[in-house]
């Protein structure tokens, strides 16, 4: 509920890059038990997230409102929170508080939101030499690092951002008459080519260009934007040589035509991204992205820069389910995800059942979590049977069919097609059940006075989704489709 004295961020009325920093310096000033009033035309979770590695537990996330056209969030400061801005209106990263996972990520974020002259202190437990390596080569000579305390149990280090312009030639980058950005590379100073084309090149939009303009073949700057950014640009000689070689490097056209199933089955990574904004890929794969997006109010800019960033990251650690024979697939999704469902829901039940009878008459949501789990079960026990006991089979009966060129038995009174939209439907069932008890458990929120058993449930059934999520993905993107599509050549 909004009080009067509730500080309200209006955070379209910002401008972008001063979006998140507002929010934070307000959290910061809040007294404890004090209030803030996030309004924004979608989701804004992943400033929860941001909240959540800077801060740690110490503020209350509620919605007032949940869309369709504008989200209210009222956050809360519940405990107090150690001095995060200085006198001077840095922002200080406790370092070694943050997750190992995102703490060159929260560093470089942070550092890309300051303005010039602006400055953020890095508080760490050793000294963060390697990350001024790692800045220098992103940003150039573009800020300073300075040591105010050097060890040895601390280390604090502010970095200013400085203006990237200061002492640039005019001529050395400009704009042409098609609006391309053109850097004129001999013009620059060693220390400010690289940096300079890879700030420029961060900043364009899908369907911009630039210009490099050089005295020799660029080619290994290439391989580097290839490295860090993935095939999200084109590469195309407008002049090359003998004195002179221009290129014109152009960020792709997105196919908006793919959807999301079919996005997840080339690259399973990919997963983390629409699960991290909320997008179902499994049930809800026959959707593109931009559908999703403009269904659930999430920006879809945000969206498909995460997309490209895991495709920059490195093709090697991850399993390309995409390549597996189905009959592998097959079993591998009985071995694997039918025995995880066997082995984990009978405790689900039992503790289901038992957080609503201790719990139920403070939290009356227990209750209908309770029924839903025992709907699930249900749900999934014949389905599972049946998927071992016809579908599964009728697969490897096709794949073999089709390997040995023999005769295809289009088997009894159902067809492939109405068995697989069949087992889809029961996905869809089972999937929207499980969405509307994380509804009802707040995201698994867990209330002040949960036990150790109400915490268990809840990261339960948290695993339990997330494991079902994958196994859905694999039927419905990749085992059902690609089963269909073969079965239509022996017909």
């Amino acid at each position: 509920m909004q009080s009067t004295q509730d500080i309200i961020i209006k955070v379209q009325e910002i401008e972008p890059s001063s979006r998140h920093r507002t929010i934070f310096e307000t959290f910061e000033n809040l007294n404890e038990g004090g209030s803030l009033i996030i309004h924004n035309n979608h989701d804004p979770k992943p400033v929860y997230y941001q909240m959540m590695e800077i801060y740690g537990e110490v503020f209350s996330w509620e919605y007032l409102q949940q869309g369709p056209e504008s989200w209210e969030i009222k956050v809360t400061k519940t405990s107090g929170t150690p001095v995060l801005m200085t006198e001077e209106g840095d922002l200080v990263l406790n370092v070694p508080e943050l997750h190992p996972s995102v703490k060159h990520q929260t560093i470089f974020e942070t550092f890309d939101q300051l303005k010039p002259g602006e400055g953020m202190i890095i508080h760490n437990d050793h000294d963060p030499m390697p990350l001024y390596y790692q800045l220098k080569n992103m940003h150039g000579d573009t800020f300073s690092w300075t040591y105010l305390k050097n060890g040895p149990d601390w280390w604090d280090i502010r970095i200013a951002k400085e203006n990237e312009t200061d002492g640039m030639p005019e001529d050395a980058v400009y704009k042409n008459v098609h609006n391309d950005y053109v850097i004129n590379v001999p013009r620059l100073a060693p220390k400010d080519k690289h940096p300079t084309i890879f700030g420029i090149f961060e900043k364009l939009k899908e369907g911009e260009s630039l210009i490099i303009h050089n005295d020799h073949d660029p080619k290994p700057l290439y391989y580097q934007l290839l490295n860090d950014h993935g095939e999200i640009f084109n590469w195309e000689y407008l002049e090359k040589g003998p004195q002179w070689w221009d290129i014109k490097v152009s960020i792709k056209e997105i196919d908006n035509s793919e959807t999301i199933g079919e996005i997840t089955r080339k690259d399973w990574r990919k997963a983390e991204v629409f699960k991290k904004y909320g997008i179902d890929f499994c049930c809800g794969g026959n959707k593109t992205v931009k559908q999703a997006c403009d269904e659930n109010g999430i920006d879809f800019n945000l969206v498909q820069k995460d997309l490209q960033q895991t495709t920059a990251s490195g093709s090697g650690g991850y399993t390309n389910y995409d390549e597996w024979n189905l009959d592998f697939l097959a079993d591998y999704i009985t071995n694997t995800h039918h025995n995880y469902i066997r082995k984990n829901m009978p405790e689900i039940k039992t503790y289901a059942a038992k957080v609503n009878s201790v719990h139920g008459g403070r939290h009356p949501e227990l209750e209908e979590i309770h029924q839903i789990v025992e709907q699930v079960d249900k749900e999934l026990a014949e389905h599972m049977e049946e998927e071992e006991n016809l579908l599964f089979p009728w697969v490897k009966r096709i794949l073999k069919s089709k390997n040995e060129n023999a005769v295809y038995d289009k088997g009894g009174e159902m067809t492939f097609e109405q068995i697989l939209n069949k087992s889809m439907e029961e996905h869809q069932i089972v999937g929207d059940a499980l969405d509307k008890a994380r509804k009802l458990a707040n995201n698994y929120t867990l209330p002040e006075d949960a036990c150790a058993s109400y915490t268990l449930l809840y990261k339960m059934l948290d695993e339990f989704e997330n494991d079902l999520h994958t196994h859905i993905h694999l039927e419905n993107n990749i085992l059902f489709p690609k089963a269909a599509e073969m079965e239509k050549e022996l017909i």
